[in-house]
């Protein structure tokens, strides 16, 4: 029922806003579209960390702003060549990526990137680690 008389204040007022004001609900706010087509950057403060599980890899990175999701990518070989780049992972929350089934004793590459509807972002730095 507060739904409707909210359409109805907001029709009645015509979108002017100091009108809406005075109604005593809070003000929606408009929802802002990145309209740019650059490319995210290089995600910030990318970290690695053993997992509590052998074979496992936590991975740490800072938020970055408009990115949808995030890609992860391991390496065994020379990281200088792209074509040893293996996608990992995609995760939509930068809070909680697991790498999983990965070989103890083995060292690997990674790197994180953004990802939104203008495409791929920028790699991170590059980090190795040795899987215990």
């Amino acid at each position: 029922m507060q739904a409707k008389l909210i359409v109805s204040l907001e029709l009645v007022a015509q979108g002017d806003t100091a009108i809406l004001a005075t109604t005593g609900y809070g003000l929606r706010n408009d929802i802002v579209h990145n309209q740019g087509s650059d490319p995210l950057p290089a995600p910030d403060n990318f970290q690695v960390t053993q997992g509590t599980i052998s074979g496992t890899l936590d991975i740490h990175v800072s938020k970055l702003i408009g990115a949808g999701a995030y890609d992860v990518q391991i390496n065994l070989g020379d990281p200088k060549i792209e074509s040893n780049w293996l996608h990992a992972i995609t995760s939509t929350s930068r809070l909680n990526i697991v790498l999983q089934g990965l070989i103890p004793g083995q060292s690997y590459w990674l790197r994180i990137r953004g990802v939104n509807g203008n495409g791929l972002g920028a790699w991170s730095n590059l980090l190795s680690i040795f899987v215990n």
